[in-house]
């Protein structure tokens, strides 16, 4: 799963700071354009990987320009809307 939402291979611990923006950006545009068929299952696993990604910006986000975290900030914010979203959808139906 993490290679489809990243839509690259990569060993996350080894990524670099400059990597982490396109890796949120590739990882929330397949979120966006997947979502709607998305099992919770498939959110599960998506939340892993941004897990996974979280760890590593936490580590490397000190020698990131402010205006590459407010976007990470942004992507991550807009991923857990994304859910939020889909669980009060479920709800409603």
């Amino acid at each position: 799963m993490q290679q489809h939402l990243l839509g690259t291979i990569i060993n996350l611990p080894q990524a670099t700071a400059s990597q982490l923006p396109d890796l949120y950006e590739a990882f929330i545009g397949t979120t966006r354009d997947e979502r709607r068929q998305w099992s919770y299952a498939d959110w599960d696993a998506a939340s892993q990987v941004l897990g996974r990604l979280n760890q590593r910006y936490e580590q490397m986000r000190t020698d990131l320009p402010l205006e590459e975290r407010l976007r990470i900030r942004s992507y991550q914010g807009e991923f857990h809307t994304l859910r939020g979203a889909r669980s009060v959808k479920d709800k409603l139906d």
